[in-house]
C-alpha cells in the first residue's frame, strides 16, 4: 500500500479504518433469481449517473456481459435465468457525489440456492463470515421478486433460511425491495416474510437489464424510461431510509457463527461415533461368521442302527436276551 506524502502510515491506516467503520454498510439478501445483482446495477447507475442510453454495468448479465465499472464480481450462468449466478459475497462501495457519503452494499449468493442443501450451507457460511468482517452493519435489504403470486416451495425455503440465520436484532429495521413490479400491481403479502420489526417496502419495475436494448422502440422505450426514473427515485428514498438508521453491532452474528461452529463440531463428533459404532457392528458380524464356520467344522455325521419289528407271513419267534 502507498501512503500520501507527509502522512504518518500508522495515522493513515487509523483514519482508513475509521472511515470504513463510518461507512453505511447494507446487507443485500434474497432468494436465487430475485434480482439482487440487478439492484446493484441500478445502484451503480444512480451513483454514476447512468442512463438508459449509457448504462453502467457493475455486475455482468445476459444482455450486458461486460462490466463497465471497476468491481470484482463472481457471476456465472449469466445466460441462464434458472440458475444461481452470484457464487460468493462481494462488496460494492459507492460514493454520493452530492454529499460525499459512502455506502457499502454486500451482495450475497442467493438463499435457497438451486444447487442444493450443501451449497446453501456454503452460502450461509460465506455470508456470516463476510458480515463479521465488516465490523458493523447499518441495514438489511431483502430483495423479493414482487411478481410472484403464490408461495413456492423454494420461496418458503428462503424464508426459513432467512429467519434461521439472521439474528432478530438485525431484523429490527428491514428494507424490502420488490422487483419486477409497480406498487399498485403487486399482490405480494409482506407478512409472509415473518418479520416482526419495522419493514420499509419499495417497489421497482427494473426491466432495463432484462431485454436487448435494440428492441426498445416507441412505447416500449417510453415505458422503460418512466420505470427507470421511478426506480432512481426509489433508490434515493432507500438511501434516505438507510441514513436514518444507526449502525448495528455484529456481535450477534459472531455469536451465531460460534454457535454454528459448535453445532458442526458436535455433528462431526457424532458422525465419528457413528462410524466407530458401525465399525464395531461390522467386526461383530465378521466374528459371528467365523464362529459359525468353526462350528460347522466340528459337526460330524453318525450312523445309528435300529431294529424294527415287522409282521411276517410265516411263524417267527423273536428271542430276547
Amino acid at each position: 500500500m502507498s501512503y500520501p506524502d507527509s502522512v504518518d502510515p500508522a495515522l493513515f491506516l487509523t483514519q482508513q479504518r475509521s472511515n470504513f467503520e463510518n461507512i453505511s454498510k447494507v446487507l443485500l439478501i434474497g432468494e436465487t433469481g430475485s434480482g439482487k445483482s440487478t439492484i446493484i446495477n441500478y445502484l451503480a447507475n444512480y451513483f454514476h449517473n447512468g442512463t438508459l442510453n449509457n448504462l453502467s454495468i457493475a455486475v455482468p448479465c445476459k444482455y450486458h456481459p461486460h462490466s463497465t465499472e471497476h468491481f470484482s464480481h463472481s457471476e456465472s450462468n449469466i445466460h441462464d435465468n434458472t440458475q444461481s449466478k452470484t457464487s460468493s459475497c462481494t462488496q460494492y462501495i459507492f460514493t454520493d457525489s452530492n454529499t460525499n457519503k459512502q455506502y457499502l452494499f454486500l451482495d450475497t449468493p442467493g438463499l435457497s440456492d438451486t444447487r442444493g442443501h450443501e451449497q446453501n450451507e456454503m452460502n450461509i457460511n460465506q455470508m456470516i463470515d463476510a458480515i463479521t468482517d465488516l465490523g458493523n452493519l447499518t441495514s438489511i435489504i431483502i430483495v423479493v421478486n414482487g411478481s410472484i403470486c403464490r408461495l413456492t416451495r423454494q420461496f418458503r425455503r428462503f424464508i426459513d433460511l432467512l429467519i434461521g440465520n439472521i439474528p432478530d436484532v438485525i431484523l429490527e429495521n428491514v428494507l424490502v425491495i420488490l422487483t419486477n413490479v409497480k406498487k399498485h400491481e403487486s399482490s405480494f403479502d409482506l407478512s409472509v416474510l415473518n418479520l416482526h420489526g419495522n419493514v420499509y417496502p419499495f417497489y421497482m419495475q427494473n426491466g432495463a437489464f432484462a431485454s436487448d436494448s435494440r428492441t426498445w422502440k416507441g412505447s416500449i422505450r417510453e415505458e422503460l424510461q418512466s420505470n427507470w426514473e421511478h426506480s432512481m427515485h426509489q433508490i434515493k428514498s432507500i438511501l434516505q431510509t438507510v441514513d436514518s438508521f444507526k449502525q448495528i453491532s455484529i456481535d450477534s452474528f459472531i455469536q451465531l457463527k460460534q454457535t454454528r461452529n459448535d453445532i458442526r463440531s458436535v455433528m462431526h463428533q457424532a458422525r465419528l461415533e457413528l462410524i466407530q459404532i458401525q465399525k464395531i457392528q461390522d467386526e461383530l458380524s465378521q466374528l459371528e461368521q467365523v464362529v459359525q464356520q468353526t462350528y460347522q467344522i466340528h459337526l460330524q455325521e453318525q450312523t445309528i442302527e435300529k431294529i424294527e419289528i415287522v409282521d411276517a407271513n410265516y411263524h417267527s419267534t423273536l428271542c430276547a436276551k
